[in-house]
């Protein structure tokens, strides 16, 4: 025998749930914007290629997990998609921007 559980949301948690998928979409793209910039300078700068690769390793991983939860659409379902894809995003960026400081430190 097979059971299932059904989860009935209100029409005020459903909306919540909305309103937080897209204040973590709008993080998403807050963050892919700051990887572009960020990946443009570390470029400029000559960071190495691993670096930029894992960089672009975590941009590839947020993209699927955005694409994911945009499949789904702003349904509880979509939640963990949308999370792990602007945790993937900031990661990578922070990768780059972590690399960009100890670059320029030893510039100085």
């Amino acid at each position: 025998m097979v059971t299932f559980k059904v989860t009935v949301l209100t029409v005020e948690e459903q909306k919540e749930i909305i309103e937080k998928l897209k204040e973590w979409e709008e993080a998403y793209f807050m963050y892919l914007d700051m990887f572009e910039a960020a990946y443009n300078q570390a470029t400029e700068l000559g960071i190495d290629n691993e670096t930029l690769k894992l960089a672009l390793e975590y941009k590839q991983i947020a993209q699927e997990y955005y694409l994911q939860a945009k499949e789904i659409g702003y349904t509880p379902k979509a939640v963990p998609y949308m999370r792990h894809a602007v945790v993937r995003m900031r990661k990578g960026y922070e990768v780059l921007e972590q690399a960009i400081r100890q670059k320029q430190k030893k510039k100085k």
